[in-house]
Order: C-alpha cells, then sequence, then structure tokens
C-alpha cells in the first residue's frame, strides 16, 4: 500500500479503506470520505463543502478531458499522456509530484499575481 506523505494524508487514506472499497494497489479514497475530512478539516458546514468539493471535482475533469495540464499545489503537475477512443472515455494520466507530494508550484506568496489567474486565457 502507497505509504501518505503526512499523518493528516494517512487519516484521509484510512477513511477511504474504511468503506471497503480498495483496488488492486491499495485503498481507494471515495467521495464521502473526501467530504468528511475537507469538512473536518475546515470548520465548513457539510453542505457547503459538497458544493464546493463537486464543483473542484468537475472541474478537473473537464480540464483534462480537453487535454490541459492541471498545476495544483499539494497534488502536482497532471497532465492527459493518452485518451481511448470508445464509449466511455479512458485517459492515461501522469502525475509528477515535488518532494512531499507538494508539487512544484508557487504558493500566493511567491507568485506575483497572488494566486489569481492573469487573464491571458480569457477569450
Amino acid at each position: 500500500m502507497p505509504q501518505p506523505a503526512s499523518a493528516e494524508a494517512a487519516d484521509v487514506v484510512d477513511a477511504g479503506g474504511a468503506e471497503g472499497a480498495t483496488e488492486k494497489d491499495g485503498t481507494v479514497l471515495k467521495l464521502k470520505a473526501l467530504m468528511d475530512h475537507v469538512t473536518a478539516t475546515s470548520g465548513a458546514k457539510k453542505k457547503d463543502v459538497r458544493a464546493v468539493v463537486e464543483a473542484t471535482l468537475t472541474l478537473m475533469g473537464e480540464t483534462l478531458k480537453r487535454g490541459e495540464t492541471l498545476i495544483l499545489p499539494g497534488l502536482g503537475h497532471m497532465r492527459v499522456v493518452r485518451k481511448a477512443a470508445g464509449e466511455n472515455q479512458v485517459m492515461t494520466l501522469k502525475l509528477r509530484q515535488g518532494e512531499g507530494g507538494k508539487g512544484k508550484a508557487k504558493s500566493a506568496d511567491e507568485d506575483d499575481t497572488g494566486g489569481l489567474a492573469d487573464g491571458s486565457d480569457q477569450g
């Protein structure tokens, strides 16, 4: 089983496995466990967390479907390396993480845009 990068991540991995869902390689993090963890760590209401998490995951999925790269601190750089055509779209992804799984993306403090897009990609 892959080892989490921190004790906090270990709680998420354990929570995902508590539902009994496993893959060949280890434990699976499911939506319910992700939302429970975000609710517990953020102190936000479960209803609010659900909307934000679902919107975030939908955006990430749509971005990958378009073949765009995700660069997210805490996750890393993720890009589509292969798509298989068919009824159900299958994508092979490549994830590159920096030390400790934190990725190499700049933090908002290091980035002079304050973590916001510069608007150059808007049409």
